[in-house]
């Protein structure tokens, strides 16, 4: 099978792959088949309006499987207008938080010192709780590295790995920035496919996923899967 540049196969693992595209997810993403997704993990830009978000849990709605879930970070600016344009399409089962460790940024037109960012989980139809408890907030050290935007690789990774079950798993971000969720689902094994319609950041994204080791083969487990949480940063900026 052939195998174009941007589309890096997880050794040993023929239908493992993590697959990078540019363009609207609208386009690119129009081929991903109806309820083949386990989850979505995107953060998406913070000046969304309602009737973007609706369009997200539209697309969300077609390619998640029964049960599958999206999680996404709003931004705290239009939580509210995230929250009611994706419910028109999923269920709204809960919301988590990323608690900014260090530094903190500042709003400047309203003046506030942010502290968080949110975290929304939604499901298509009706959410089945796992058998280990979801953690909604995990402090994670600050990573803007790849993108300005760009999201804790422990913390994507914990909800790529929370919502997953294993090799077979499809993981989607619609919004791919600096790439981290594509990096989770690679270092976990899971199937990937992502966009962005920035040239530059699908370039990042490839750059970073050329960095990355090929991970090990999953070891065989029995019975529910255990996720673990990130261990805590020894970096003392982060504290």
């Amino acid at each position: 099978m052939s195998n174009p540049n941007n589309f890096k196969e997880i050794e040993g693992k023929e239908s493992s792959a993590v697959e990078v595209r540019l363009g609207r997810y609208q386009e690119v993403l129009s081929d991903i088949a109806d309820g083949s997704v386990a989850v979505v993990v995107t953060d998406p830009d913070w000046r969304w309006h309602q009737a973007e978000w609706a369009e997200l849990g539209a697309f969300c709605k077609r390619i998640l499987r029964p049960g599958g879930v999206l999680v996404v970070y709003p931004g705290p600016l239009h939580l509210d207008e995230a929250v009611c344009g994706i419910r028109q399409h999923l269920n709204h089962f809960w919301t988590g938080a990323l608690p900014y460790r260090g530094r903190r940024p500042i709003f400047r037109s309203l003046n506030v010192e942010i502290g968080w960012t949110p975290l929304l989980f939604f499901a298509k139809g009706e959410y089945e709780p796992r058998g280990q408890p979801l953690c909604d907030s995990l402090p994670s050290p600050s990573e803007k590295v790849w993108h300005p935007w760009q999201k804790p690789l422990p913390h994507v990774r914990y909800y790529v790995e929370y919502f997953t079950g294993g090799p077979d798993d499809l993981v989607v971000d619609p919004c791919l920035g600096g790439g981290t969720t594509a990096v989770a689902a690679l270092q976990l094994g899971r199937r990937f496919i992502g966009c962005d319609v920035d040239p530059e950041a699908v370039e990042r994204t490839r750059a970073r996923l050329a960095e990355e080791p090929q991970p090990e083969p999953p070891e065989p487990t029995e019975g529910a899967a255990v996720v673990r949480l990130p261990p805590p940063s020894d970096d003392p900026a982060a504290a």
